[in-house]
């Protein structure tokens, strides 16, 4: 993996600050914990954002064009930094990542959204579980999706023994929950656009 020196340094206490605030909370067992998503959070060219569920906390930056080996002058590269990860990395990493695309505006054919729940060996649903939470005999999903597209991009399932039915329970309760996720990510994407309009009157 190549190693790039850099000389910026991000003050991470201001990112909650001016951050999409969280309305995929729910009543119940059934809740994320504090989300916050934001773009641009490197100065410079957009292609930037932070991404943090609970104390799992990632920053997604995209790097291009550049000239790739295969002669396309538009490749761009991502560069995904876990600053702590305290369970959902994959969740956390891909909510980042489809914010840096859209930031440094890569055609892309939608944003994704993504959750990470697990069911518990006596059938109770967790809705992004902690890594305290995962006890032996839990199983996991963490999918992600294309809302406007209606597709699924990731579905990584693991942990215990699961079936068949038991995968399309999974499915469908994570894409509940992945698309509650929405309003939030676009909120992020719609403040970023916000400023900068005001920004450049």
């Amino acid at each position: 993996m190549p190693f790039v020196k850099t000389d910026f340094s991000i003050p991470l206490s201001e990112l909650r600050r001016e951050s999409a605030p969280s309305k995929a909370q729910e009543i119940g067992g059934n809740n994320f914990r504090p989300v916050c998503l934001k773009c641009r959070v490197f100065e410079g060219p957009p292609g930037s954002a932070y991404a943090e569920f609970g104390g799992t906390k990632v920053l997604a930056r995209v790097y291009g064009p550049t000239d790739d080996p295969n002669g396309d002058s538009n490749a761009a590269s991502l560069s995904v930094t876990v600053l702590s990860d305290e369970g959902g990395l994959l969740q956390c990493a891909l909510m980042a990542a489809t914010l840096a695309l859209a930031d440094a505006e890569v055609l892309v054919l939608d944003v994704v959204v993504a959750a990470h729940v697990a069911r518990t060996p006596s059938g109770e649903w967790i809705v992004d579980p902690t890594s305290e939470q995962i006890v032996s005999g839990t199983s996991e999903c963490t999918l992600a999706l294309m809302p406007n597209q209606n597709q699924i991009v990731c579905c990584d399932i693991r942990g215990g023994h699961v079936t068949s039915s038991q995968i399309d329970e999974f499915i469908t309760f994570a894409t509940d929950k992945a698309m509650k996720l929405y309003p939030v990510l676009r909120k992020a994407l719609l403040n970023t656009l916000s400023k900068e309009n005001a920004s450049s009157c």
